[in-house]
């Protein structure tokens, strides 16, 4: 009953995978209940984890598997970033699992945080430093031709920065997203090969 209700909490867990992954994902794991002889809910979660656990190690197992099928096409960053997310619950979720690699990992997580945020108010900044030239340059134009025209310009300047500055910021993104995404699937390689190896 105990291994039931566990299956029924995985189960609702997983629902962002389709319904068969989900049926062979609990099918396979209340076959390794029942061989492993687990009959109460503190066994079962000692063995496998709290059905969150569970979800989350299964999840993650997925995006690898379909990362790894999918390897050859132009992965979006959604999807990356989804898996990247998806490594680091389960690593955290496990206990006593968070070494050197995991470490690495959080830390590149809040470094690449840290930029964006950056990055965000670099682009907010040039956003407003246009909109103040903009409105400085229309109304200056009246009352001097020449400083009215020199603000406007400011402002075309700080447009072309931006326009510049936006696909370059795009490709860089990308690129360090691969990269974490790539390094995040090769530690939960790592970790899953030394979780398997400690069974």
């Amino acid at each position: 009953m105990d291994s039931q209700r566990y299956l029924e909490e995985l189960s609702k867990l997983l629902s962002s995978l389709s319904k068969d992954e989900v049926e062979a994902a609990v099918d396979f794991y209340s076959e390794f209940i029942s061989d492993a002889g687990l009959t109460t809910r503190s066994e079962i979660e000692t063995r496998l984890g709290t059905p969150k656990q569970l979800a989350r190690k299964i999840m993650a197992d997925h995006s690898v598997r379909m990362d790894d099928e999918n390897e050859e096409k132009v992965k979006p960053a959604r999807i990356n970033s989804k898996m990247i997310w998806l490594i680091v619950l389960v690593i955290l979720s496990s206990p006593m699992t968070l070494g050197l690699g995991g470490g690495l990992l959080i830390a590149l997580v809040a470094i690449i945080l840290s930029v964006i945020l950056m990055v965000v108010v670099i682009f907010a900044g040039l956003i407003v430093g246009m909109a103040v030239t903009l409105y400085v340059g229309i109304s200056l134009l009246f009352q001097s031709l020449n400083t009215g025209l020199f603000y406007i310009g400011i402002f075309l300047m700080f447009l072309g920065l931006l326009l510049v500055l936006l696909p370059i910021t795009y490709w860089i993104c990308r690129v360090i997203l691969q990269c974490i995404a790539d390094f995040a699937r090769y530690l939960y390689k790592k970790f899953r090969s030394k979780q398997d190896g400690g069974k």
